[in-house]
């Protein structure tokens, strides 16, 4: 996995990530959040909800640190609004959140167990699996719903960096209620730093689980999760089941009816072949970081970024080569390359033997974006360990 970028924590910035709300009817923005980065929606909504705020010159710092201090602040806003309203400023500026988040047994099994350790431990970054710690204490705390044990160590086997983390409960219980993913590639990078744009993701993750609602919609009049949508009759072209339109994003799904056709995914296709027309740039450097997918670069990311274009931020499920439809992510980890599927029909018989292909779209073929390229069904790697499809399509 492709280890998210690290950044330099800026102390002079950390009263700004937390300042007081902006009205939950208004759609903040910020220069270095435009529409087209995976994270703007979770910004917004964040920001909406009040629970962050930019850094000054109309910047959010989306890769920006947030330390110990400011995620106790976070869940503490968003999770005991009522509590961190109430309580009394302290010596330091987050005082007063870290004493609600210690009330709540947010700080259990973490650096800041030990009220001794604020001091020092305060004002640094805070680790991801922490972060997943914290999460996880926050939900025992509400009495949320969590998975057996069986449940969440079969999720676990699907995290190639397992076996590093400390906080192994934790992890793979917010993985298994979809309130973390990994880096990519299977990863989850425990030891590395937590992002400003990932803590609005995880804010927005854990508020939603614990409340039933879908926070801070840039549509102040969009449904709450907990209501049960209208499900219309299945569209006879449809791949996959019906999702929560409450609940997901999915820019395929132009009419919002909460089925996904094999025509609305090819018009996404067609447009990004505008966009990333053939031998356009997509090289070493290039990036992208999905919310599903996790972080990328080179095919990885330019991957990451059609899926997430495709599919917004519906979930990701591994499926056998057998089931390969248009819009799939395909890892090949034997051959060290992902692409996405773009055709999934072409037959060639020669002679008695008929073999069928499917056809991808790839970055950083020689640095570059190419369309087209045919591979094999019966050359897929056959042990998961070597090789992955993962589809996004709901399931039936």
């Amino acid at each position: 996995m492709n280890k998210i970028v690290s950044f330099i924590v800026a102390s002079c910035l950390s009263l700004s990530l937390l300042t007081s709300a902006l009205a939950a009817s208004n759609t903040p923005t910020f220069t270095d959040v435009s529409s087209d980065k995976w994270y703007y929606t979770w910004v917004t909504k964040a920001a909406q909800q009040g629970w962050v705020s930019g850094v000054g010159d109309g910047r959010f710092d989306p890769g920006g640190a947030v330390t110990h201090a400011q995620f106790a602040l976070l869940l503490s806003k968003a999770l005991y609004t009522s509590d961190i309203d109430s309580q009394p400023k302290g010596a330091q500026w987050w005082t007063a959140g870290c004493e609600v988040a210690d009330r709540h047994g947010l700080f259990k099994g973490t650096d800041m167990e030990h009220r001794s350790n604020w001091d020092a431990v305060a004002g640094t970054p805070i680790e991801r699996e922490q972060m997943a710690q914290m999460m996880y204490n926050a939900l025992v705390d509400s009495k949320a719903k969590l998975p057996s044990y069986d449940e969440y160590a079969e999720v676990a086997l699907g995290i190639n960096d397992i076996m590093d983390v400390d906080n192994y409960d934790a992890v793979a219980t917010c993985y298994a209620i979809k309130l973390l993913s990994g880096n990519g590639n299977g990863y989850f990078s425990p030891q590395e730093d937590m992002t400003r744009a990932q803590a609005c993701v995880v804010l927005c993750n854990i508020y939603g689980y614990v409340t039933g609602d879908v926070v801070g919609s840039v549509n102040p009049e969009q449904p709450s999760q907990s209501e049960t949508p209208i499900v219309t009759e299945k569209p006879s072209d449809a791949i996959g089941g019906h999702y929560n339109i409450t609940a997901y994003d999915v820019p395929a799904d132009t009419n919002k009816d909460g089925w996904i056709t094999e025509a609305e995914v090819q018009a996404v296709l067609s447009q990004l072949r505008i966009d990333y027309p053939e031998g356009s740039p997509w090289g070493t450097n290039d990036y992208w970081s999905s919310p599903v997918m996790g972080s990328g670069i080179e095919c990885a990311g330019f991957a990451y970024m059609v899926s997430d274009k495709i599919f917004g931020n519906l979930p990701k499920t591994a499926v056998p080569i057998q089931s390969l439809r248009i819009g799939d992510v395909l890892v090949n980890r034997r051959g060290n390359h992902t692409s996405v599927c773009i055709d999934t029909t072409y037959t060639l018989s020669t002679g008695t033997v008929q073999k069928t292909r499917y056809t991808t779209v790839d970055g950083n073929s020689n640095g570059s974006v190419h369309w087209g390229t045919g591979k094999w069904y019966d050359e897929w790697p056959a042990s998961i360990n070597d090789g992955v499809v993962y589809s996004r399509y709901p399931k039936e």
